[in-house]
């Protein structure tokens, strides 16, 4: 076949393409004598060329929009991350922590419970924000004084009910944005009649699964939506026509309440009956953020299925510790073989949460079994304290005198940094430990 010399079709342009277009019809012997600046001819064209110039427009964005690289909607991103086996990070309420102290309770009482979703609540700049314990919390007399230390996160606490049917028989979504996905908690109701009901947990290692497992499934579906899926019988328990799945969770402000450190009381549904209470906060609210954003799922999703949910180098540890823990600032792993002396078979673990240096002894001890069943037969998981090296920068100026800037902590990895106080390095730097 001969080659094409006259009929162009790499414009995209809307002006190009009316040029390409008229040039072709003038060639034409049929249409040799028009005047294509007509006003006739001269629409013709345009309706042609908005023509093509839509079809090339939304071609090449469908085709934009198959590939995580260049997909710019969110629903499209999700979607390609998905295939990669990356579930997005949903919206996290700020926490913080109280101690909480009783009057008036009657001290023949030896314990009592703060139920689950107790609401506490903050004020910010006129708006009010409720916080709830997310788990029910043991309060006992201790010399005749009943008081404990405990953590209440962000969120309006919420409950759903879908009944399963055959016309959608696995997928659930909640109908709420800004879920806070670590509130979630499932129970599966026999039928309306039929009041008994089985608690599911979310699956997040298959290798333990089994067809009878009463465990769900989540992702992110459209407009920034989560929703729950069931497995039909090889992957988990399958559901059954009749039954009713009732979720539990909160509904948060993400990144609103950082940095709240004044918190009232709003209702205790407890037994006895108590004169007051009084809040002592320990710790200001901290690990609240939005959703997860389109750019960090497009960095973070290869990467995770680099790591294919198990911890065999350094890195697969730093990706998913800081993926599944969103109060992690940074974390840091090494091989036992880096350590002084050298200690093998282990692997070394530090942690920095938001707003903290350290992590108390029980979210060592969380971390460390979230990660226990992903690392090689033989390595134990150990963690660590950070080190932190406290610095004052100081900065000279052209009239030879030197400006202090305030303490900060900052991480040394330059070996030129370390080699004492007072060396001077890159952009006349000095600096001094605090």
């Amino acid at each position: 076949m001969a080659a094409n010399t006259y009929l162009q079709v790499t414009e995209v342009d809307f002006e190009d393409i009316r040029t390409n277009l008229k040039n072709f019809l003038s060639a034409q012997s049929q249409f040799q004598d028009y005047d294509f600046e007509g006003s006739n001819m001269a629409v013709l064209l345009d309706i042609l060329a908005y023509n093509t110039h839509y079809n090339a427009f939304y071609t090449n964005m469908i085709a934009n929009e198959m590939f995580l690289d260049t997909a710019q909607q969110r629903d499209s991103v999700v979607s390609r991350s998905k295939e990669l086996g990356f579930i997005t990070r949903s919206a996290r309420g700020a926490t913080a922590n109280v101690t909480i102290t009783f009057t008036g309770i009657a001290n023949t009482v030896s314990e009592f419970t703060i139920p689950k979703n107790s609401k506490f609540t903050t004020t910010i700049d006129d708006i009010a924000y409720t916080y709830v314990t997310p788990q029910a919390e043991i309060v006992r007399n201790t010399s005749n004084t009943f008081s404990k230390a405990i953590s209440i996160t962000e969120g309006e606490p919420l409950t759903y009910r879908f009944t399963v049917s055959d016309s959608n028989p696995q997928r659930y979504a909640l109908p709420n944005k800004n879920v806070d996905t670590r509130s979630i908690s499932v129970r599966v109701q026999e039928s309306a009649t039929n009041l008994a009901n089985t608690t599911f947990t979310q699956a997040t290692n298959i290798t333990a699964v089994t067809s009878t497992s009463p465990v769900y499934y989540i992702q992110e579906c459209a407009d920034e939506q989560f929703e729950l899926y069931f497995s039909t019988g090889a992957l988990g328990k399958p559901l059954k026509n009749g039954q009713i799945i009732i979720v539990d969770y909160r509904v948060c402000n993400g990144s609103d309440t950082n940095g709240a450190n004044t918190f009232t009381v709003d209702t205790l549904n407890i037994e006895p009956n108590f004169t007051s209470t009084s809040l002592t906060v320990n710790k200001v609210a901290r690990g609240g953020h939005e959703i997860q954003s389109v750019d960090s799922i497009k960095f973070e999703a290869p990467r995770n299925f680099e790591v294919q949910n198990r911890a065999i180098i350094k890195n697969d540890y730093d990706r998913i510790l800081l993926n599944e823990n969103t109060d992690l600032q940074s974390v840091t792993a090494f091989g036992g073989e880096l350590a002084n002396p050298p200690t093998f078979g282990k692997v070394f673990i530090a942690v920095k949460p938001f707003g903290e240096q350290f992590v108390t002894a029980v979210r060592k001890t969380e971390i460390r079994e979230s990660i226990l069943d992903r690392t090689p037969l033989g390595i134990d998981p150990v963690m660590i304290d950070a080190d932190f090296i406290h610095i004052m920068l100081a900065w000279l100026v052209g009239d030879g005198k030197t400006k202090i800037c305030k303490p900060r902590h900052v991480e040394i990895s330059s070996p030129a940094l370390t080699a004492g106080p007072g060396k001077v390095h890159a952009r006349g730097w000095r600096y001094r430990y605090l």
